[in-house]
This record gives structure tokens, C-alpha cells and sequence, in this order.
């Protein structure tokens, strides 16, 4: 989905197809895509935006394995250099996985084969890898996934854990790593999931709330986790967070979903913002401000709204109005 926007879309139509940008007219109901043709063969899977007018995808369908970059306008998609999608081929972003093969997150392209790298170069830029994901025998049939959070300066895997029992059988699990160091910090197992089966697949890893991950397989497996290893600030003691303002503090009910820039101090990792005491999904930029999303469903009748922060494993801080009108 395209940021800023809740009715246009990139859509992978196929290896051969390519890449697609459709807009949505709810009224109607009606798709159309942009421009009057699609990306073409092997111009890559599992788009991603970085912005509202560049795109990244990833060549998982031949030997390339680049990361390439798309510009995004009124007539669809154009490549960067007039001739051909601009392709990166970085370390660790190799491998035939299925699609997401990688994530944006704060700018960042992070790969489920453990690269990542800025992709506002060009060509883009390697950071770093994260290593080992996996020991002497990969988690294959299941495959790696990421997911980055740049708020919590932590990338998160599911792959084999770091110490397996035995190099035959490893175990599956979820793996936290520094941002920085790109060492690993906790590892977590996740029952019933190993390697000699082939039942299942990697579909996706998310992360939910203010501390939970929610990693989903091919056969239906949902794991759920939540706490310290998500967000290791609950095992500490945290100053209360102070508000300040508001980048908006009214807009009129029946309006869509809503992002709201929040300005603090004391903002620790972890941090989440709560409409009338629920917590809303929250992502740190630094220790003085927050950006939260408010769905419509908050929007729909006239009123006034209260908004806190809470740092993890501390009180409410003072409260902000937001008026509904």
C-alpha cells in the first residue's frame, strides 16, 4: 500500500508480468491501473514502498538477486535510469525466498537472508548483515523472515535458533538482534516446528502492539509472543514519559484513518501512545516524538478524544485533547 494513501496499491502480478500500480475507487469499486502496461519479465517480487514515489522490489526469479528500484508517477511505474529498473546486488539479500524477501523500515531495505542496506543510493548501499541467521544445516523448508523495528533499534527473524540440539534437526524460533552491533541479543523457540518437515512454509512476521510479534506459516500456525523479548524496556525502570503536543489536535468525524505526530520528552523504546487509554500503534522517531496511528473507527462520531504516552512498565503521562468534530 502506498504511504499516505488507503487507495493505491503495487501489486506482483508474476515473474514474467511484472510489477503493477493500481488505484482504487471506493465509491465505485472500480481497479485501474496506472499507465498501460506493467513493469515486465523479471523486474522483481514482493514490492515495497519506501516513500509515496519510489518503489523496491526483489529479482527472487532469476540469478540476478538484485534489489531494484522503481519511481512511482501519474503514468505508473518508470525506472530510475530510463532503461531498466536500477539493480543492486548486495550481500545477503540472495536467495529464491517467497515473497516479502524484504522490508522497509525507516528508509532501510531489510532482507530475510539478513542484509540490509539504504537503497536511497545509487546503487544502494550496503550497511551490514545480520549473522549467523542460521547454523550448519539452514532452516529450509520453513525459510527465514524479517521484521525490522527501527523504534526499538531491533530487527527480529524467524529462522533456526543459534545454539540447535543437533545439526540434523534444528530448532525453529524467533531471534532479536541489535540494529547497530547486528549481533544477536535473544533467541525464543516456537513449538511443533522443525526441520524435517516440509508441510509448512514461512508466510510473514509482523510485529503488533507495543511489545508482541505475530509470525504466521503456510498451514495456518499463528505464534504469537509478547514481553521482555520484544521489548526488553519492561524489564527496566523507565522515567515517565511528558507530552507535549500535538502536530494536529481536531479534524471532523467521518474522516479516514489519521497519523498524528506526537512531541515528548523522556521517550524511551517502546513507547506507545493511547487514545482514551487504549494503546494505539505507536513508532518512535527519537526521544521526543512519536508518530501514532488512529483508524477511522476512533474518527466516527463527534466528541473529544485524551491522548497519553506510557513508557513500558511506567504510568500514563499527562494528557493532550483531540477533538472530534
Amino acid at each position: 500500500m502506498m504511504p499516505g494513501t488507503e487507495n493505491t496499491v503495487a501489486i506482483d502480478e508474476g515473474s514474467f508480468q511484472g510489477l503493477g500500480i493500481y488505484d482504487i475507487d471506493p465509491t465505485s469499486q472500480a481497479v485501474t491501473l496506472r499507465g498501460t502496461a506493467l513493469s515486465g519479465p523479471y523486474t522483481g517480487s514482493g514490492p515495497a514502498f519506501m516513500d509515496a514515489t519510489d518503489l523496491l522490489s526483489f529479482d527472487t526469479d532469476t540469478s540476478g538477486a538484485s534489489l531494484n528500484h522503481f519511481l512511482v508517477n501519474v503514468s505508473g511505474l518508470s525506472s530510475v535510469n530510463a532503461s531498466s529498473p536500477y539493480e543492486s546486488t548486495l550481500l545477503g539479500f540472495g536467495g529464491f525466498s517467497v515473497p516479502p524477501s524484504f522490508k522497509v523500515n525507516a528508509g532501510l531495505a531489510f532482507a530475510n537472508a539478513g542484509g540490509v542496506a539504504n537503497p536511497a543510493t545509487a546503487p544502494a548501499t550496503q550497511i551490514g548483515i545480520y549473522q549467523p541467521l542460521n547454523g550448519p544445516y539452514t532452516y529450509s523448508d520453513l525459510g527465514s523472515i524479517v521484521e525490522p523495528d527501527t523504534s526499538l533499534g531491533a530487527v527480529f527473524f524467524f529462522g533456526a535458533g543459534l545454539t540447535p540440539p543437533s545439526t540434523y534437526q534444528q530448532i525453529g524460533g524467533l531471534s532479536r538482534y541489535d540494529e547497530y552491533s547486528f549481533l544477536p541479543t535473544a533467541f525464543i523457540q516456537l513449538v511443533n516446528l522443525s526441520t524435517s518437515t516440509t508441510q509448512a512454509t514461512s508466510v510473514d512476521l509482523i510485529r503488533f502492539g507495543s511489545d508482541g510479534l505475530a509470525f504466521l506459516t503456510s498451514a495456518g500456525q499463528i505464534y504469537l509472543v509478547r514481553g521482555p523479548f520484544v521489548v526488553p524496556q519492561l524489564l527496566q525502570q523507565n522515567p515517565k514519559a511528558t507530552l507535549a503536543s500535538l502536530n494536529i489536535t481536531s479534524v471532523t468525524h467521518g474522516a479516514g484513518n489519521l497519523r498524528i505526530t506526537v512531541t515528548g520528552s523522556n521517550l524511551v523504546p517502546g513507547a506507545t501512545v493511547n487514545w482514551n487509554g487504549a494503546p494505539r500503534t505507536t513508532t518512535r522517531t527519537d526521544s521526543t516524538h512519536l508518530t501514532v496511528a488512529i483508524p477511522a473507527s476512533d474518527l466516527t462520531a463527534t466528541g473529544t478524544a485524551f491522548i497519553t504516552i506510557t513508557n513500558p512498565a511506567t504510568a500514563a503521562s499527562n494528557a493532550a485533547t483531540f477533538t472530534i468534530n
